[in-house]
């Protein structure tokens, strides 16, 4: 904890000069304990500079999701409160569910900079460079049935596409039922999986991958980056995961509010199939016909060509004109 203490200190002189001694007054620790603090925290990547006779000031943070880092500034009630970061992990997702099952509570965040067995819907891989993507895993406890799960990984959706919005004025659009584009390419898919009983969610855990600052080389082509998209330099992956975590408590405490059909309004709003004529491929069967919408339960809403409506609760959506 001391050592968040001495970060507070250094952020809240911004850019002057701290001595030793004052911190060490301040913090109630030795001069020789504040200095091995500042040696670790240029470890970590933090640029502090020492003049004699003046002290420490803080330069520059690093480019890395710290958890100190994620929660100075954060402002949530309960999101967010306790988060874990990995340097490399094999799967977000796989750590949450571990600490989920072992009591973690709701909230709890993983962060990666990397991941060596991430993965997306359908046991697809989901592949980033390192230090190049926000690359996370969420433990939620919703009291809602099994059958409305879906519920959270559509909140999860608008929570990403508002979240880069709010940081970078682009307009993300949401693919059913997870994918968020920007200019018709992904930046970003979720991945939820779940724990339940017959009648009730023992937890979820939802993984969410955004494209950040990836080379547009390095990225298969239907899926893009946000800093290539017009972004610039304008967002950093802090900021950005920041902001995330605030959309994603707004959201979830609307589920729980009884305001679904709010989360519900806004995922139709940023839907980049509506009115689209769509192929989906569904277990071994192939639906062809126009999305008309999303259906209460999350279900997409598809008009065949006789007239028909059918609803499609999982596959794999393709607009084919």
């Amino acid at each position: 904890m001391t050592e968040d203490q001495l970060l507070d200190l250094l952020r809240r002189c911004q850019h002057d000069f701290l001595s030793g001694g004052e911190m060490s007054h301040k913090l109630g620790i030795s001069r020789t304990t504040i200095w091995k603090h500042i040696e670790h925290l240029r470890k970590l990547g933090y640029e502090i500079e020492a003049q004699p006779h003046h002290g420490y000031r803080l330069v520059s943070i690093p480019d890395r999701l710290i958890p100190e880092e994620i929660r100075f500034g954060l402002n949530t009630r309960w999101m967010g409160q306790k988060i874990v970061s990995y340097e490399e992990t094999g799967s977000t997702n796989d750590v949450a569910t571990k600490l989920a099952a072992q009591g973690m509570p709701e909230g709890t965040v993983i962060f990666a900079e990397s991941q060596s067995k991430g993965r997306g819907r359908l046991g697809r891989s989901w592949i980033s460079p390192k230090g190049k993507s926000i690359l996370t895993s969420v433990i939620f406890r919703p009291k809602l049935l099994p059958s409305q799960a879906s519920q959270i990984t559509l909140m999860s959706a608008v929570a990403v596409a508002k979240a880069i919005e709010k940081q970078t004025g682009l307009s993300p659009q949401i693919k059913w039922p997870n994918d968020v584009l920007i200019e018709g390419k992904k930046v970003s898919g979720i991945l939820t999986e779940m724990q339940a009983e017959t009648d009730q969610i023992r937890f979820l855990v939802v993984g969410i991958g955004i494209n950040v600052t990836v080379p547009e080389e390095s990225l298969p082509e239907n899926a893009a980056s946000i800093h290539y998209k017009g972004a610039g330099g304008t967002v950093t992956r802090i900021s950005l995961a920041q902001e995330l975590l605030r959309q994603l408590e707004a959201g979830y405490d609307l589920i729980h509010e009884g305001e679904w059909e709010n989360i519900h309004q806004q995922w139709q709003e940023r839907s980049i199939l509506t009115g689209k004529h769509v192929n989906v491929r569904c277990m071994e069967r192939q639906i062809e016909g126009t999305v008309t919408g999303l259906d209460p339960d999350g279900s997409l809403l598809i008009r065949l060509d006789h007239g028909l409506t059918e609803r499609v609760v999982a596959g794999d959506v393709v607009a084919v004109r």
